[in-house]
């Protein structure tokens, strides 16, 4: 199904006013959202100030259902002698069927593709070969096989599918596209887009970009096939030149998919903020300064999340509070040490302390040990104590900008290994794949922290004439 023109002349309508037909055109504007632009309005709907309007029907003159939902009017023009220009623009645009309301959107099955996914399964299907001292050129190309999980509430899976062009003279092309499906019985509108969007925030998860929807398709219960767009800018201006950093593909996690996409469900209201100042970081311009506090951020909001520790257990906490407030006798400092006391992060562990856990708990991964981890949470400790307090004392035990350049790098993988471990992958195969990243590798060697890495050495071989001479 083909996504909808940048301009489309329709008849539409509003569910159950008979008398409500109008022409009018679907126009993508220059921010890439389509409006709806009528000539005069629809019955009743002449007042500038109409409120939302839930369904607009319409079927174009390319023979195509419309479904326009939750439509607000940003504009209205009245010209002489009286003719009114009406303007509405949609959240959301079904192609391929008309319904009266959102409910009436059930789907047993929907599809999404979204930017990077290719980038991400890592599946090569293509080999291309020359025959030596021949003019032969081979390619063997075969689709992928379709593959699925069970999960509690649904099936998923990814899908292929490849377009075939060529004219038999000059030209050959195999373009081929991958997609991300979801099956469940009478999937509301709600639900099926919760399935597409959390799925997008695990994609955003594993390549450290953001990621969304390129493409939604379902088929409703009536078997009619239709097409989702969300009518944003976002879509319009997703940056394709920034380069997905690849923390977690399906290959690391292809022999326990199943049990990583049901980890990721039941803590994704936890990790999002954590992913979100991740993402921020590599897709905007900071200073090193900056990267550096939002990265030890994301950090401390990781600690905070998923590691719910305290100093000493409640019940021994709330013992020695009342054990402190026991030796006050004047009435107002008991009363002013008794809110003091009210504060929760009294028996928190310091910043410094959940820190200095992160990085022993990831030590294993990238071989080495946890005190000198330990050493390095320090000095993250400090150098952040220095700006976000401005505590002039510190400033000759912060880092250098050399530093704190390989520290923001160390500190992006301490925070990969850590949604690795929470999505369940086993240690070993974490170990694995950070073993082979060069860039921490560099990161680390900078630091003292392992041994010298030379990115790379060149040596000089005499060639045999050289020899002989």
């Amino acid at each position: 199904m083909d996504i909808l023109n940048d301009s489309v002349m329709g008849v539409w309508s509003i569910p159950g006013k008979s008398d409500s037909e109008c022409e009018g055109t679907l126009i993508k504007n220059a921010n890439g959202v389509y409006v709806l632009k009528t000539i005069n309005c629809f019955d009743g709907l002449n007042d500038i100030h109409t409120e939302k309007i839930a369904i607009i029907n319409g079927f174009t003159e390319n023979g195509k259902k419309i479904t326009l939902l939750n439509c607000s009017k940003p504009n209205q023009q009245i010209n002489m002698p009286g003719m009114i220009v009406s303007e509405f623009s949609p959240l959301y645009i079904i192609v391929g069927a008309e319904y009266s309301s959102e409910n009436e959107i059930c789907c047993n099955e929907v599809s999404a593709e979204f930017n990077g996914l290719e980038t991400w399964l890592e599946i090569r299907p293509f080999q291309i070969f020359k025959i030596p001292e021949t003019p032969e050129i081979h390619l063997n190309y075969s689709i992928p096989q379709k593959q699925s999980w069970k999960l509690q509430n649904c099936e998923i899976g990814f899908d292929f599918q490849a377009d075939i062009k060529s004219n038999s003279y000059s030209e050959f092309n195999i373009l081929q596209s991958q997609k991300i499906y979801f099956t469940g019985n009478n999937m509301s509108f709600d639900d099926l887009l919760n399935k597409v969007y959390d799925f997008a925030s695990f994609l955003t998860l594993c390549m450290g970009t953001k990621t969304i929807p390129m493409k939604m398709c379902g088929m409703d219960n009536n078997g009619q096939r239709i097409q989702i767009i969300e009518n944003t800018t976002l879509n319009s201006n997703l940056s394709t030149k920034l380069k997905p950093l690849l923390f977690i593909t399906y290959t690391d996690i292809r022999e326990s998919f199943g049990v990583c996409i049901e980890n990721w469900y039941s803590k994704k209201e936890l990790l999002m903020p954590v992913i979100q100042r991740f993402v921020e970081i590599h897709e905007a311009s900071h200073n090193i300064v900056s990267s550096f506090l939002k990265i030890v951020q994301a950090l401390e909001t990781f600690s905070r999340r998923m590691r719910h520790e305290t100093v000493l257990p409640a019940e021994e906490h709330e013992q020695r509070l009342g054990r402190i407030l026991g030796y006050v006798s004047d009435k107002k400092d008991y009363e002013w040490l008794s809110k003091v006391f009210e504060t929760p992060i009294l028996n928190e562990p310091s910043f410094q302390s959940r820190i200095t856990k992160l990085l022993k708990e990831t030590a294993f991964a990238f071989s080495v040990s946890k005190g000198a981890f330990a050493k390095l949470a320090y000095k993250i400790a400090t150098t952040r104590n220095y700006y976000t307090h401005f505590n002039e004392s510190l400033v000759d035990k912060i880092f250098s900008d050399h530093d704190m350049f390989y520290t923001i790098i160390i500190c992006k993988f301490v925070i990969r290994v850590l949604l690795m471990k929470e999505l369940g992958i086993r240690e070993e195969q974490i170990k694995e794949r950070i073993g082979c990243d060069t860039e921490i590798g560099y990161a680390l060697s900078k630091l003292k922290l392992t041994e010298e890495m030379k990115l790379f050495d060149m040596k000089i071989i005499p060639s045999k004439q050289e020899d002989k001479m």
